[in-house]
């Protein structure tokens, strides 16, 4: 929320009649304008959307200590600069008025009152031109996809009827075009453009005042740089989005020889002891039938059963098999053909360099 708590002031962005996400961050440091540090400041991004007609509603909180003084005549003005087109619109608010909305600008035509909306467009970039066109350019560009808003304190005068309004100047209403090179990193992505005007039955009134701010030193200034959700993310003002998590892995689904891949490393880290248990498994009800089984075959079995385990026994298996590990060529059969594990064979050094047998007990 932009807000001044101590000045009681407030500025929201809203787009199609919703706040706009605000979000705080990045680099305003052009954007200050030498107001000086007398002058309050608020700057917020917010996120714009292509063609969308967006209003800026100004308001005082109870608790704003020039309006909430005995004098009924003190009021607070605010000046709408939209882009590099300064004072577009302006609203005056007292003790009988703390809120206002401004859709667009206001404007007479044949003293039939009329509103041209603000509204986004996307900023189209264009091959650089000559020079002239490209410094004439550049001295906007900084401007561009801002939306500043000044506060001044004053008091009110008197109060007339609108027979005309200010100039907004040549605010298109179509696209905006840009040369790529003057657009220096910005990460510009949309400009502001008043769509075609349209009847309305709301009445302006002008206020003169007597001023108590100097206009080069505001009470508070807003900025709200306006960006695509793209170069909000290229300026790490949001994050970026993570990719995607893959789906958990469908064992059944893969072919037969990756499962087979999968266990065998496995496998070959197990006990033996626990490699029969798994081949086991494969034979319900003939346990003894592994003692005449060929060693592959056995290996083949606990294979096929690791395969179809959940994934939680697999992982169990796997954290308890030992560091030190049996492999196929350590497996016999003793003299009555039963498959057993020969215990490895330690070297030892001898003279000469020559290594020998430990056939000691451990």
């Amino acid at each position: 929320m932009a807000i001044i708590e101590n000045l009681g002031i407030e500025v929201k962005v809203l787009m199609e009649g919703i706040q706009a996400a605000e979000y705080q961050g990045g680099d305003f440091s052009e954007t200050n304008d030498d107001f000086g540090a007398g002058t309050a400041k608020c700057h917020r991004y917010i996120e714009s959307v292509d063609n969308a007609e967006f209003a800026i509603e100004v308001s005082a909180t109870k608790n704003n200590p020039w309006l909430k003084t005995a004098q009924v005549k003190n009021c607070l003005n605010y000046y709408i600069d939209v882009d590099d087109h300064e004072e577009v619109e302006a609203v005056c608010l007292w003790k009988a008025r703390m809120d206002e909305v401004l859709k667009g600008v206001r404007e007479y035509r044949s003293n039939v009152p009329g509103l041209r909306k603000f509204r986004f467009t996307p900023v189209q970039i264009a091959d650089d031109p000559d020079d002239a066109q490209f410094e004439e350019d550049g001295k906007h560009v900084e401007r561009l996809g801002l939306i500043r808003v000044r506060v001044y304190r004053a008091t009110i005068v008197r109060k007339v009827r609108a027979k005309s309004l200010r100039d907004v100047g040549d605010i298109s209403e179509g696209s905006r075009s840009l040369y790529e090179s003057s657009l220096k990193g910005n990460a510009l992505s949309h400009a502001t453009v008043l769509s075609p005007a349209v009847d309305t039955d709301e009445t302006t009134a002008v206020i003169d005042c007597r001023w108590k701010d100097p206009e080069d030193k505001p009470l508070a200034v807003f900025y709200f740089k306006y960006r695509s959700k793209a170069a909000l993310q290229q300026k790490m003002i949001i994050p970026r989005p993570r990719s995607p998590t893959p789906p958990p892995l469908d064992r059944g689904s893969l072919p037969r020889s990756v499962p087979n891949m999968l266990s065998g490393d496995l496998l070959g880290k197990l006990a033996f002891d626990e490699v029969r248990r798994l081949a086991q498994q494969g034979l319900p009800g003939t346990g003894g039938q592994l003692d005449n089984l060929p060693l592959t075959e056995i290996h083949r079995l606990a294979a096929a059963t690791l395969d179809n385990l959940p994934f939680h026994e697999v992982r169990r298996l796997a954290q308890q098999a030992p560091s030190t590990n049996y492999v196929a060529s350590n497996i016999k059969r003793d003299h009555n053909g039963a498959l057993a594990l020969e215990r490895p064979r330690k070297m030892v050094k001898i003279e000469g360099g020559k290594e020998a047998i430990d056939l000691t007990e451990d």
